[in-house]
């Protein structure tokens, strides 16, 4: 599961401007999601489902209004040109 945040770390780290804020979130996202698999994994599904699953929905809420915003900006900048 954490192999799966590798590339959009590299990425943030990499990037600039509005890609490296859509790197961030899916980052913060699936780290978050990792957490939670573990926890759940190991039996602790307090932390999981109350916790971290919350946590975790509200990352992925998070990176969806950050690649809305980021598409209406290049939009406006697009019809603007």
């Amino acid at each position: 599961i954490f192999s799966a945040s590798a590339v959009p770390i590299y990425l943030s780290i990499r990037l600039n401007g509005t890609l490296r804020k859509l790197s961030v979130a899916l980052a913060v996202f699936v780290l978050i999601h990792g957490v939670y698999h573990v926890f759940g994994s190991l039996g602790n599904s307090f932390l999981a489902d109350n916790i971290f699953e919350p946590i975790s929905a509200a990352a992925l809420v998070a990176f969806g209004l950050t690649y809305l915003l980021v598409a209406k900006s290049k939009e406006k900048k697009k019809v603007s040109a």
